[in-house]
């Protein structure tokens, strides 16, 4: 065995990284079973105070931004989800409990919407976390082997882009993060963009223009040809296929 300070150290390294993997896995986990048992809560307190909304009507936007997963297994899922950071998650669902939650948060909304207290800004956040919570998950149902209505979620955005006008950049762009994982082709992401160019709100037409741009680049890159100093030419096109490192440095 090597006792050496630097095998020891690596050593202790790695017992506190598995350590320190384990109390995230616990804490992902806690915090899942936790979030279904809030959700009881919510359900109980609408259901005890239904004249109270100051009592449940926070608590329930605050928990639409963030809901369960319902995964079977919260320790396999949280396990996976430390392990492979940044892949889409497989971890089964529990479609009763789901289903279940998915009635119950269908008759709150509908009170929700009811309450004169419930101004614009309280819309605006519902309808943006309606989107933006399937949109993330879309990659782990992809992952799981389900079919995901994309077209339905780009039509929502579409819908309510006036409502939405000021949350416009932040869904746009989680539609093109999640683009690959969700299953998203070029063909829908093109025909997305076209409808936000001529959309009613400023703020969607402005982000269609600029998608629109990437989108062209992700077909046909730019031209770019330049002249070395020592005289020789350079073409980005004869560069197709090839690893390129570029520099960029500023004057100053």
């Amino acid at each position: 065995m090597d006792f050496s300070l630097g095998a020891i150290g690596a050593t202790l390294v790695q017992e506190r990284c598995q350590e320190d993997r384990e109390a995230l896995i616990r804490q992902l986990s806690e915090g899942e079973r936790k979030r279904r048992a809030y959700w009881d809560e919510i359900v109980k307190n609408v259901r005890q105070y239904p004249d109270e909304p100051e009592k449940w009507k926070y608590p329930l936007l605050h928990f639409i931004d963030s809901p369960p997963r319902f995964v079977k297994d919260p320790d396999a899922w949280a396990r996976f989800l430390v392990m492979h950071p940044g892949a889409p998650n497989p971890a089964p669902i529990d479609a009763e409990a789901k289903g279940r939650w998915q009635k119950e948060y269908e008759s709150l909304r509908e009170g929700l919407l009811k309450l004169e207290s419930f101004g614009q800004a309280d819309r605006v956040r519902l309808m943006t976390a309606e989107i933006n919570v399937p949109l993330w998950q879309m990659q782990d149902a992809v992952a799981r082997g389900e079919t995901v209505d994309r077209e339905a979620v780009l039509h929502r955005i579409l819908a309510n882009s006036g409502e939405l006008n000021s949350q416009i950049p932040s869904l746009v762009n989680t539609v093109f993060l999640v683009q690959h994982k969700a299953g998203f082709t070029y063909e829908e992401l093109w025909g997305f963009v076209q409808k936000l160019k001529s959309s009613g709100s400023g703020e969607a037409r402005r982000y269609g223009r600029a998608r629109e741009r990437m989108l062209m680049l992700a077909k046909e890159p730019m031209r770019y040809r330049a002249r070395t100093l020592e005289g020789q030419t350079i073409d980005l096109e004869d560069l197709r296929g090839k690893y390129v490192l570029v520099h960029i440095w500023p004057y100053g």
